[in-house]
């Protein structure tokens, strides 16, 4: 519950503009690749997909070059980068639809849980990429359940957020 109300007491649009910032950096360095410094297929990141298995994992990851390899480890770093604007942008964006006093009002940790899921996600192909992991491990069956869970709970959190707006306007009226 103390998270809830700290949630809801930090939403202003100075935070709003600082997380938006961070976003835009992450998002512009993964999509351009480092301003095209970095050659690696978007077939190659398995982050871009919304469901892979363990056969998925290992067989991307130990396809790449010692090029690509290095070129994901950057894109994760941008992508580290990106989790914390975005995922509290969300956060912000729920706690100004749905009132502090709302039953519903739990639902402002969704997005916190799909950007965990999003860091134990790139932490499992972390893992797996610094220790040039040959081997099939558990990593790979991981990644690809937080992959669903990291996109399953971004695209809750979306349609609540939507519901609420619509509601919010409607009450307006």
């Amino acid at each position: 519950m103390k998270i809830i109300n700290w949630l809801f007491s930090h939403n202003g649009r100075k935070n709003l503009l600082w997380f938006s910032i961070i976003a835009l950096i992450g998002i512009t360095l993964i999509y351009s690749r480092y301003f095209g410094l970095l050659s690696i297929s978007n077939e190659k990141i398995l982050d871009m997909l919304f469901f892979y298995n363990h056969s998925t994992f290992y067989e991307t990851l130990n396809s790449l070059t010692d090029s690509e390899i290095l070129a994901y480890k950057l894109i994760h770093i941008a992508d580290y980068v990106f989790a914390i604007g975005f995922y509290p942008i969300l956060i912000f964006l729920l706690t100004r639809t749905i009132d502090i006093n709302n039953k519903y009002r739990r639902m402002i940790l969704l997005p916190l849980l799909a950007g965990l899921f999003d860091f134990l996600e790139n932490i499992m192909m972390d893992i797996h990429l610094y220790l040039n992991l040959s081997s099939e491990t558990i990593l790979g069956s991981l990644s690809g359940i937080f992959t669903i869970l990291k996109f399953g709970l971004l695209f809750i959190s979306i349609i609540i957020f939507l519901i609420f707006l619509i509601k919010r306007r409607i009450q307006r009226k």
